[in-house]
């Protein structure tokens, strides 16, 4: 069983032939901006950490190079640790380099060089040999780093006027491009720029307009453009920069990938974390009461990301944690599916309050109105999902749980004509009717699951049900 989701096989004739969140046609029209604007621009792929840009980048990646388009992949979050993301960069250009350009590359490397030099001396020669094999390079950037700090001083001075060497720098690395690219742009990925240090990312920024932005190169930025804001609001301080503003310079187009259907994306996390050899066990396929429970799961778990707007990475912690916690159960026990999932959900949330539950902190009416405040407040949107019954469920395994600490306490007291029940909290819901069906609820449950406490749930969830005495 996977615990933690692998990154997809890339298929040789379809990238995107196991993509589960259809993002294809997202990668056509992408395809389609980048030939009609062969010119070169920045596009800036603007989603949450956790939606999967990686994923896709990587899957357009192999697509456009299907096309014969020449592409490059920088991870800035894995280089952030260096001083200038220049050499970095220059070496991903590297890799698209025919035998026959080379003495282009060189010039490129030559003019860079001079820009190079406002680099720290000591650390100019190791930088480079992280990236680059090239001894040449090597030398320029130490000879031309060579100098005292009253000739760097001079030189950061100075470097405003050098228009020439950045021009020379620019010219040299659009004929390299022009050789190497098919006929079509350069496409250079750069990911997970939200990630780096607000200062390597301010300067991923600042190289990519000012020295590489060339006719003939399509940059494509994956960020998450609210992670990105503070990061410069945090280099150049909030008080000294509009953020947006600064960002606006730099991109010329904005795309976001649509987020997938929650139900798809949770149907196909349950095939990927194989929860059906626990669904569908030999033993609880014979239980008529048993056998819809994956569906509850689903469908459950879907309207509750959805509602709460979860990231794709958020949903897949979830699930791969729900799937660990299946194998504390028993083929026979009862799984409760949809309060399952919720209370996984508010260990992962709210852990404060989680813990409260376990140790049996709350009068029930307070922890019921506390749960309410995870269910969506117009449950009218989400047809077939029974929140009721989680609420009974809830209260009732607590209340099992509480009468061990309070054994006076009465859930359902009988009426005078002792035939019938109410109950002593009420129904976070608001419907005119949401407490009498509570107490009717709490009435079957008593029959099935008569000793059933909340921690039966979460000793699992935890992990723990092997070591609870």
């Amino acid at each position: 069983m996977n615990i933690k989701h692998q990154d997809l096989t890339l298929n040789s004739s379809d990238p995107f032939l196991h993509c589960k969140l259809d993002r294809k046609k997202y990668a056509k029209i992408l395809t389609d901006i980048v030939s009609s604007y062969a010119d070169g621009f920045v596009l800036a792929i603007n989603n949450e950490w956790g939606t999967g840009k990686t994923t896709f980048l990587k899957m357009w990646q192999k697509s456009l190079e299907m096309q014969e388009f020449r592409t490059c992949y920088f991870n800035a979050w894995q280089h952030d640790f260096d001083k200038s993301p220049m050499v970095a960069v220059i070496s991903e250009l590297k890799a698209i380099t025919r035998e026959k350009s080379n003495d282009k590359f060189k010039e490129v490397l030559k003019k860079g060089s001079i820009l190079l030099k406002n680099l720290i001396p000591a650390l100019t020669k190791g930088i480079a040999k992280k990236y680059i094999d090239d001894e040449a390079f090597v030398d320029i950037l130490e000879k031309g780093a060579d100098g005292t700090t009253d000739i760097l001083k001079e030189e950061i001075d100075d470097y405003v006027n050098k228009k020439i060497g950045l021009e020379e720098f620019r010219e040299a690395l659009k004929g390299y491009v022009k050789e190497n690219s098919n006929q079509k742009p350069l496409v250079f990925i750069i990911d997970e720029l939200d990630r780096c240090r607000p200062d390597y990312a301010v300067e991923v920024l600042e190289q990519v307009k000012h020295f590489f932005n060339v006719e003939g190169i399509v940059f494509i930025l994956a960020i998450d453009k609210t992670q990105l804001l503070y990061a410069i609001n945090g280099f150049y301080g909030s008080s000294q920069i509009n953020a947006s503003e600064y960002l606006r310079r730099f991109i010329d187009i904005e795309y976001s990938l649509p987020n997938p259907s929650a139900k798809e994306y949770c149907k196909y996390l349950y095939q990927y974390f194989h929860f059906e050899n626990f669904f569908f066990s030999d033993y609880r396929s014979q239980i008529g009461e048993l056998r819809n429970d994956a569906e509850l799961f689903i469908s459950f778990a879907a309207n509750l990301f959805e509602y709460h707007n979860l990231t794709l990475r958020r949903q897949e912690k979830l699930f791969a944690h729900s799937r660990l916690a299946l194998r504390s159960f028993q083929s026979n026990n009862y799984n409760f599916p949809d309060l399952f999932i919720v209370l996984i959900y508010i260990r992962s949330e709210d852990k404060e309050f989680y813990d409260k539950i376990r140790r049996v902190e709350f009068s029930i009416q307070d922890a019921v109105s506390k749960l309410y405040t995870f269910f969506p407040k117009e449950i009218d949107k989400y047809a077939g999902i029974n929140f009721r019954s989680v609420e009974a469920k809830f209260v009732f395994f607590y209340y099992n749980s509480y009468r061990e600490k309070y054994p006076t306490y009465q859930l359902l007291t009988r009426a005078s004509n002792g035939s019938e029940y109410s109950i002593t909290i009420q129904s976070s819901f608001e419907s005119d009717d949401a407490t009498s069906r509570l107490s009717q609820l709490i009435q079957d449950y008593e029959h099935k699951y008569y000793d059933i406490k909340i921690t039966f749930l979460l000793d699992k969830i935890d992990l723990i049900e092997n070591v609870v005495s």
